[in-house]
């Protein structure tokens, strides 16, 4: 069995493949049920969340099971990590012989999730923002955060990227990585100044109170919500939905 490692993870991708791979993979579809959610409570500080999340190819649709996968990721989403300066989201992914139900890999599931969130995201994007889509305001200055900008880059001609966080030390340490790498990064101050002139909004936060305020947003926007994972989490306001057209790519 291999164990993929992270940086083996990045070597393996570039953001314009992964968004074709990905375009590909929605297009011929599989059999995905609907995640596993487990909240584990704890005495000394906030619950996290387990999520495992199985799929596999569709052996019916397909005629044979011969060259087919089934694969889980396994996920927590530990808020309290961030005071310890590690990701809240950890993750492993294990794949599987589709025939033989033999283990084949072990990937880092982190990384592999962070490639996979902005991938399909900047897909999306690739749909629906405007052909001129030029400006990106992404919301949240996590893990994940670097990786939408690279990937809504590779799909848009974004020439300015900002970035916003309720911290504004680490949105600028997220900008001043981008910009290491050549990529035109700033950080954000003024989050309603900053909605309303943005031709992509890209939320990857776990927020409860809504950011995304509809009324800001200029017509045209597109407004991709990738951080929440419960009901209780509100990226955006009732304002914004009211406004839009909604896309999902999986319904529960």
């Amino acid at each position: 069995m291999l164990t993929i490692s992270a940086a083996e993870v990045d070597q393996a991708l570039t953001f314009p493949g992964l968004v074709e791979t990905l375009r590909t993979a929605f297009r011929d579809g599989a059999v995905q049920p609907v995640r596993h959610h487990h909240t584990i409570e704890r005495p000394d500080g906030e619950a996290s969340t387990l999520l495992l999340m199985p799929a596999w190819t569709d052996f019916n649709a397909a005629g044979t099971s011969a060259g087919g996968h089934i694969g889980v990721k396994i996920v927590t989403v530990s808020p309290d990590n961030n005071a310890i300066g590690k990701p809240a989201v950890m993750g492993l992914y294990l794949l599987l012989d589709g025939t033989t139900g033999e283990p084949e890999a072990l990937i880092d599931g982190q990384r592999l999730t962070q490639w996979r969130t902005a991938c399909a995201s900047a897909l999306a994007a690739s749909y629906l923002a405007r052909k001129d889509a030029s400006r990106l305001l992404i919301l949240g200055a996590g893990a994940l955060s670097t990786f939408l900008a690279k990937a809504h880059s590779a799909v848009r001609p974004i020439t300015a990227i900002r970035i916003w966080n309720r911290t504004p030390a680490n949105a600028e340490k997220v900008a001043a990585g981008l910009r290491t790498e050549g990529l035109p990064a700033s950080a954000a101050e003024d989050l309603d100044a900053e909605l309303s002139e943005a031709d992509i909004v890209s939320s990857a936060t776990i927020t409860t109170q809504p950011l995304v305020r509809g009324a800001l947003l200029k017509p045209g926007a597109h407004v991709d919500l990738v951080g929440g994972f419960t009901p209780t989490m509100r990226e955006s306001d009732d304002d914004a939905i009211r406004r839009a057209r909604v896309f999902v790519d999986t319904r529960a």
